[in-house]
């Protein structure tokens, strides 16, 4: 069967319903930037995520309507506001968690159910990259079937995932080469330090795959 694209769905999709709906929903993380010009751009950033499916920056500026302004405006727009100085992804990071809080706070829950998943990112034929690592990826496999060693980027995420919409408690996408790394076993006590952080006084529950059985997780950290 034909696959749809998603940006002809969106493009179907009632507008100002959807644009007020997104507001709605980013508002906890517009409140932490410093003035309306950067908060505007919130909601085109993600909307050109979810209409290309990639975080690319020159892809998203293709979503915009041309009638606002061009692909290359559009684009310089989302690369001053990524690197605005008047704010840091800390603030971004805090806005993320309120979300989360929000979305925790609508439902009537007696424990969360929250998942460590440490993925590998790969960025395919990149060696000079800054702070690119060497990831060992198993999906998709080498020719052979088999798990392969690949350039990219580790991450850690830790969702709650018995809501109706997941909500974010934490997101870190680091580097081994850097000073500031010293272990994976390290970023995953932070995940779960900022969940408890995010959800102070809940009960919760952390679960992950089978690939969590290779880290040397404390187990005071998890209780």
């Amino acid at each position: 069967m034909e696959n749809i694209p998603l940006s002809d769905i969106l493009a179907k999709m009632p507008v100002e319903e959807l644009e007020q709906s997104l507001n709605d929903f980013l508002t906890p993380m517009m409140e932490y930037l410093p003035e309306e010009r950067l908060r505007r751009i919130v909601p085109e950033v993600v909307r050109g995520i979810l209409a290309r499916e990639t975080p690319v920056i020159a892809a998203m500026a293709q979503s915009t309507p041309r009638q606002e302004r061009s692909c290359w405006a559009e684009a310089k727009r989302i690369y001053r506001f990524v690197w605005n100085e008047r704010f840091n992804h800390h603030r971004l990071f805090k806005g993320l968690y309120r979300i989360a809080q929000r979305t925790v706070a609508e439902e009537e829950l007696e424990y969360l159910v929250i998942a460590l998943d440490p993925v590998n990112l790969e960025k395919p034929y990149t060696k000079k990259l800054e702070g690119v690592s060497t990831v060992h990826k198993s999906t998709p496999p080498d020719l052979k079937g088999e798990a392969r060693l690949a350039h990219g980027y580790p991450a850690t995420t830790a969702t709650v995932v018995n809501t109706a919409v997941p909500a974010i408690s934490y997101l870190n996408w680091f580097s081994y080469q850097t000073a500031d790394f010293l272990s994976e076993n390290r970023e995953i006590q932070r995940s779960i330090r900022t969940t408890r952080w995010v959800f102070p006084g809940r009960k919760l529950c952390f679960v992950g795959d089978s690939g969590l059985d290779d880290q040397k997780t404390s187990l005071s950290e998890v209780r």
